[in-house]
């Protein structure tokens, strides 16, 4: 099997898939990480999955908490989270850094694998050359671009929006929401307060409970016959004089009913005394002849 592995040269066919998919690697990372930057630059506008996601996210959290707290934290979940033909960002950084090590030691392992079946030949030499070639090759790769600073930027302008722009402008309209709803609240409150002085000024019960009526015009009287500086205070005085003469003038029919009934009292009992007479009168009579 070894000797099949070696006339195959099966090592080097692997080397060379570790290197290209190390390579495939790294333009997706480039050029994903080019396209974050760009639509991180214009947040607000961009249509980029990410950042639709991040501030859907944080409008949801703001309404949630009113706040977020940790909004470098926020950011930094979603941009790990990232995903890119199904596989995280990360995943591509990190095999790129991975495969550098990986050809070195395929090259150490086909130079040990030729020296056991062949001992110091060329072929040993050229596994160990073309090992170190490859690794070296990667590692320039690798550090062609500097993935960090892109990261970097894209959380900087990430959070500038999210901080700068996005925070205030949900702050404002949760103040506004909240204004708007304990206007409409005090609206509630007032306006059946608004109500009942009304109806108690419409009916106006006296200590007695009795209901006295008010016209509506002495109530809502028009503002044309209102004069003065002060017209409410003369509504007021005027609606007080009123209720004051019509109370009298409710007094005064009750005194007229009183005295009714006390004639109506005095003429039944001078009724009644008129014919207790007569039948005390046939008493008598009755009596006397009875002792005659």
């Amino acid at each position: 099997m070894l000797e099949t592995i070696m006339r195959s040269h099966a090592i080097f066919w692997v080397m060379g898939a570790v290197a290209g998919v190390g390579i495939l690697c790294k333009m997706i990372t480039v050029c994903t990480l080019k396209r974050l930057v760009r639509a991180a630059g214009r947040m607000g506008k961009s249509s980029q999955k990410l950042m639709k996601l991040v501030k859907a996210k944080f409008e949801h959290a703001f309404m949630l908490s009113d706040r977020v707290d940790n909004v470098e934290a926020f950011v930094e979940k979603y941009l790990y989270e990232y995903k890119v033909w199904g596989l995280r960002l990360h995943t591509y950084r990190y095999f790129v850094k991975q495969s550098v090590w990986i050809l070195g030691v395929l090259g150490i392992v086909g130079m040990f694998f030729s020296y056991g079946q062949a001992g110091m030949e060329e072929e040993t030499f050229r596994y160990g050359v073309i090992g170190g070639v490859a690794m070296v090759g990667m590692f320039l790769v690798r550090i062609s671009s500097d993935e960090e600073h892109q990261l970097e930027v894209i959380k900087t302008y990430m959070m500038d929006y999210l901080e700068n722009i996005c925070g205030p402008r949900y702050s404002k309209q949760q103040a506004l929401k909240q204004q708007r709803m304990e206007h409409v609240m005090n609206e509630t409150i007032v306006e059946p307060a608004e109500e009942t002085a009304d109806e108690m000024a419409k009916k106006n019960y006296d200590p007695e409970m009795r209901e006295i009526k008010i016209p509506e015009e002495i109530i809502k009287p028009e503002v044309g016959d209102v004069k003065g500086p002060e017209p409410e205070i003369e509504e007021k005085e005027y609606i007080q004089q009123e209720i004051k003469s019509m109370e009298s003038e409710e007094e005064e029919k009750l005194s007229q009913e009183e005295i009714k009934e006390e004639k109506e009292i005095k003429s039944k009992e001078t009724e009644e005394s008129e014919r207790r007479v007569p039948q005390e009168i046939i008493l008598r009579e009755i009596l006397e002849e009875f002792l005659a």
